[in-house]
């Protein structure tokens, strides 16, 4: 069963609104990653990897994200886009309170009828990848897991 929470907006110009927020699919994360990971990977910034083996050696936290700052700085939004938009759909608008099964889904078509407060969008989106990323809580964090997932790239390009 996906997890799902419910979040009211405490403060702002959304103050009182409720959402829900749902979990994607196993196969839904795993596509949207793996292709948030090439947007990432497939810039053209240069990575001094010498630097990133120097960083690797006392912080692997900090060799991700000199490589990440880097391989960011030159990727299009045209490409980021679609995967940040894709997140919306994972939340849905609880119009009444008393009617909890009423949600209207977000889509980039209807958000702004919705939402009027950036803070509010990027909390959503933000609640989408806790609960979707939410395996890599499990033995070390975020940074560790995904030093392990990327340490043979990581090899394999600074040999």
């Amino acid at each position: 069963m996906r997890k799902e929470v419910i979040i009211t907006i405490d403060s702002g110009r959304d103050e009182g609104k409720t959402f829900h927020v749902t979990e994607m699919s196993a196969s839904h994360m795993e596509k949207w990653a793996a292709r948030a990971l090439l947007v990432v990977l497939g810039g053209n910034g240069h990575v001094d990897k010498s630097q990133v083996k120097d960083l690797a050696k006392t912080s692997n936290a900090s060799a991700l994200v000199s490589v990440g700052l880097g391989a960011l700085s030159s990727v299009s939004w045209d490409k980021v886009e679609p995967l940040y938009d894709e997140l919306l759909p994972q939340v849905a608008i609880v119009p009444d309170a008393d009617k909890p099964n009423a949600k209207v889904p977000l889509r980039p078509a209807n958000v702004d009828n919705h939402i009027e407060d950036v803070t509010t969008l990027v909390r959503l989106r933000g609640e989408v990848l806790k609960l979707s990323l939410d395996f890599f809580g499990t033995g070390g964090g975020f940074a560790s897991r995904l030093s392990e997932l990327l340490a043979p790239l990581m090899d394999s390009q600074t040999t």
